[in-house]
């Protein structure tokens, strides 16, 4: 008895191990399946679909990625994605803008330091209250847009790294009839990409309008 367990103790960490592997193996198969012609096929046959569908230039979409760990991730992403906006209405000074708002609370601020009749003195207050409290209603209202704006742009910048990762992989393609199909799928992603991007700009750029506003330079 206490042979085996000697034997058995000795090797333990051995039999861990190829139990191990065995697991990783399996999964790692499961998860790298391998795609068919009719695969390829398909995914571009949807790519054409959308993009005669859509109004979005040369865009394919998610479901012309063939390889499935892939697409299933950029559906987990867009479904984040799809939930915001498309179209962000950037930050309008003339709305938002503490820039005089700011200018007007100081000068009253003087106003009132600088009166002495008391009637006067509490109209001013008054009016500083107001403008106070209009002034805590439009930083809000920014770094609720600032806010928004930031989720979008990693939202999209999280679906644009699937269709980078398809196409990194698209282009080790081995198979000449796959190999073809995959360029001109190749070609639609990077279209999708172009669309994510261009999104992502538009997102930052207006975080950067909101965060004047906020902070009094508009």
């Amino acid at each position: 008895m206490k042979a085996i367990k000697r034997i058995c103790g000795s090797n333990l960490k051995n039999i861990l191990v190829i139990i191990s592997v065995l697991f990783f193996s399996v999964g790692f198969n499961q998860h790298s399946y391998s795609q068919t012609l009719d695969d390829w096929k398909n995914c571009l046959k949807v790519a054409n679909e959308n993009r005669r569908s859509s109004s979005k230039k040369g865009y394919a979409g998610i479901v012309s990625i063939p390889y499935d760990d892939i697409r299933r991730q950029a559906n987990v992403e867009y479904s984040t994605q799809k939930n915001l906006e498309i179209v962000i209405r950037s930050c309008n000074p003339n709305e938002l803008g503490t820039k005089n708002l700011r200018n007007e609370i100081e000068r009253l601020e003087s106003n009132i330091s600088n009166e002495s009749d008391e009637s006067k003195k509490n109209n001013l207050k008054k009016s500083l209250e107001e403008k106070e409290e209009l002034l805590e209603d439009r930083i809000d209202k920014c770094e609720a847009k600032i806010d928004y704006c930031t989720r979008v742009y990693k939202a999209r910048g999280y679906v644009k790294t699937q269709f980078e990762k398809a196409i990194y992989k698209a282009k080790y393609e081995k198979d000449p009839e796959i190999k073809a199909i995959a360029d001109q799928l190749i070609d639609y992603w990077e279209d999708d990409i172009e669309g994510h991007e261009k999104a992502i700009v538009q997102a930052r750029a207006t975080i950067e309008k909101c965060k004047d506003c906020k902070n009094g330079y508009k």
